[in-house]
């Protein structure tokens, strides 16, 4: 890594941990400065539109670069228990993502600065699980667990299970203001996600 780039890590580190800890507006970029060790015009040479620009490169590179992965693989399923094992691994897969410091301190960071974001930063958010609804739906489909539904109740259903883990997400995250999703509550998210495809496949 250049010096120039390490540097560049430095501040936005720094920066998301004050933005974490204090919120956009009450963090300062003299206090990041003195942080990061720089003079006061050296942020600027990394970040020409200052301490907007950081915000936005915190959401960018924690939305899109981290969170932005998770992806699921619902294809070419032959079985009601492998579309629930995917999906527990899917689950797994989100919380240990969520679970790290850097992914946890985006999220919360760019949901408390939500009101400031964006339009298209904003679609970032609302989009992180539409490929995955999409996916599923068309597993749901393949599956041929519902003759008679047309393919926008396998949308609905996907919905509808996508959100359940979601909600945990936001539950554990938000709500209840937890750093981390512990192993109970996966395995409360799994308990749901058996009974509600026992309710649809019988």
């Amino acid at each position: 890594m250049k010096k120039s780039d390490a540097k560049r890590n430095d501040i936005l580190n720094v920066a998301q941990g004050m933005f974490y800890k204090k919120g956009y507006e009450a963090t300062t970029t003299r206090e990041i400065n003195k942080t990061v060790g720089i003079s006061d015009g050296s942020l600027y040479y990394y970040f020409p539109n200052g301490k907007r620009e950081i915000l936005d490169t915190i959401v960018k590179e924690g939305t899109v670069s981290r969170i932005g992965i998770i992806r699921a693989d619902f294809s070419k399923l032959d079985s009601v228990e492998d579309l629930e094992q995917r999906l527990i691994k899917f689950n797994s897969k989100i919380v240990a993502i969520f679970n790290e410091k850097n992914n946890y301190q985006s999220f919360l960071i760019t949901v408390r600065e939500r009101n400031i974001l964006t339009a298209e930063q904003s679609n970032w958010i609302s989009g992180l699980m539409d490929e995955n609804v999409k996916n599923l739906a068309s597993g749901l489909q393949t599956l041929d667990m519902f003759e008679i539904l047309v393919e926008a109740d396998f949308v609905n259903l996907a919905e509808i299970i996508i959100s359940i883990i979601q909600k945990s997400i936001y539950d554990e995250l938000i709500i209840r203001n937890h750093k981390r999703i512990d192993s109970d509550v996966v395995r409360q998210v799994n308990a749901k996600i058996h009974l509600f495809l026992e309710l649809i496949s019988n």
